[in-house]
């Protein structure tokens, strides 16, 4: 069985890196979903280094804050 993990995110440069590595480390076969809802900060540059390097990444993204609730839709769409 495959498992998603869809990690929506805004303004979070501080903590993404965290939360990246910890689902890196959590199990094969996991596939991690990362929204960029418009961040003004360096977090979709950060997302961009960790897809890059680690096949199981895929990055999805909004210009502008469109909520928790349109990235989930977003992820849905698109897996």
């Amino acid at each position: 069985m495959k498992i998603s993990i869809i990690t929506p995110v805004y303004n979070r440069e501080d903590c993404i890196s965290r939360c990246i590595e910890s689902v890196a480390i959590q199990a094969e076969g996991v596939e991690h979903w990362i929204v960029n809802d418009g961040s003004t900060d360096a977090t979709l540059s950060i997302v961009r280094q960790f897809a890059d390097k680690y096949p199981h990444i895929h990055l999805l993204t909004y210009e502008c804050n469109a909520g928790v609730g349109a990235c989930l839709l977003y992820t849905s769409d698109a897996a």
